[in-house]
């Protein structure tokens, strides 16, 4: 995997390190919780919302917009700009 940007990805220590014992895998987006504030994409609303992963906030924030702001359907630009303010909670 060297060489890739995919942050993603596992890590895996040398198998007979003290690090390999104690922590046999590692992810860079390990129990990283997700959070966004609905201001950011319609101002003036406070309402924040917290999830484990981007997918949550995304089903989450569809429901807030159509119970609070009568948004029925998300475009693809709706969909972009919701996902450049999800931030890590």
């Amino acid at each position: 995997m060297a060489g890739t940007d995919d942050k993603s990805r596992s890590w895996e220590p040398a198998p007979d390190t003290p690090t390999a014992k104690a922590t046999p895998y590692l992810r860079a987006d390990a129990d990283m919780a997700k959070v966004i504030e609905c201001g950011a994409v319609v101002p003036g609303c406070n309402f924040v919302i917290h999830g484990v992963d981007e997918a949550e906030i995304m089903v989450k924030m569809a429901e807030h917009l159509r119970s609070a702001h009568d948004v029925e359907h998300l475009s693809e630009q709706l969909k972009v700009r919701i996902r450049a303010v999800i931030r890590d909670d």
